[in-house]
């Protein structure tokens, strides 16, 4: 059964301002040309859904300044440091490909013990290390490559264990441009169209929680912890490594995610999230 939780940012960060179409359900953050966002998160096992909205964090508005105006990254704090992931290249390495928003990280440090006490995300903020769990955590000698295309973010501990701290998309993003009635907008010809109706630019992500997904991780570190409430959509550029598998570098966050926690201890649990930002 196919169901779907949808996440909406927290209602004390949404815009006040009164606006047309979609952007009245929109958080809009223009720190980095981002006008809003809406995350649509689903439960596939009970068709429970949840609409929310993320915060462009500064990493975020740094990587859009650097890729606008083609500075060279500012020397930020990345996951691949400060988790001493494998294959990492020095900090300031010129990128052998655009960086680009790719992968996407989980944690939980969004939330409180109770579902109302949810944090607003700050504008310095990210997940962090310490609340960012692996999607994957594989004991030594017992790592299958078949998935090394969705999970990345390796790191190898002194005892071989491997864990796998981020997710890919899972499709290519989708860029759309519609009017307000939701008709599609032809790029080629838009110029030769008269109308008053507002327009949106998006561009669509689907990302995916399945029912292995941490599970391995909560087998160790307990149970009771297994719960996540934070989500960031990631920026970073890849080296290709000696084993033919992407290692991604300077790794930051783009966006930040808060919502209420949900508990991962039904192994039969998995969400979907449909993440629209709007430029």
């Amino acid at each position: 059964m196919s169901n779907v939780i949808a996440l909406k940012d927290i209602e004390n960060i949404v815009d006040s301002s009164t606006l047309t179409n979609i952007k009245d359900k929109v958080y809009r953050d223009m720190s980095s040309g981002i006008k809003g966002t809406r995350i649509v998160m689903r439960n596939l096992e009970t068709g429970e859904v949840k609409e929310l909205h993320n915060k462009v964090v500064i990493s975020g508005s740094i990587a859009t300044a650097t890729n606008l105006f083609n500075f060279n990254m500012l020397p930020v704090p990345t996951y691949n440091t400060d988790l001493a992931l494998d294959n990492t290249v020095p900090s300031g390495t010129i990128p052998d490909n655009k960086p680009i928003i790719c992968l996407f990280g989980v944690g939980d440090d969004g939330c409180g013990t109770i579902d109302s006490d949810v944090y607003t995300p700050g504008y310095v903020d990210r997940i962090p290390p310490t609340k960012l769990y692996p999607f994957r955590y594989i004991p030594a000698g017992e790592e299958d490559t078949t998935e090394r295309d969705i999970y990345f973010g390796k790191k190898t501990d002194v005892m071989g264990n491997i864990s796998y701290y981020f997710k890919a998309f899972n499709n290519e993003p989708q860029i759309y441009l519609r009017y307000t009635d939701g008709t599609e907008i032809n790029p080629a010809t838009m110029y030769n169209v008269i109308t008053t109706q507002e327009a949106d630019c998006y561009v669509q992500l689907d990302l995916s929680i399945t029912r292995l997904d941490f599970r391995d991780y909560f087998k160790v570190i307990g149970w009771n912890k297994a719960r996540i409430s934070s989500l960031s959509l990631l920026y970073a550029w890849y080296i290709t490594g000696e084993d033919t598998y992407k290692y991604y570098q300077d790794i930051i966050p783009f966006t930040k995610l808060n919502f209420s926690f949900e508990k991962l201890v039904d192994s039969t649990k998995a969400l979907a999230f449909e993440y629209s930002l709007f430029f």
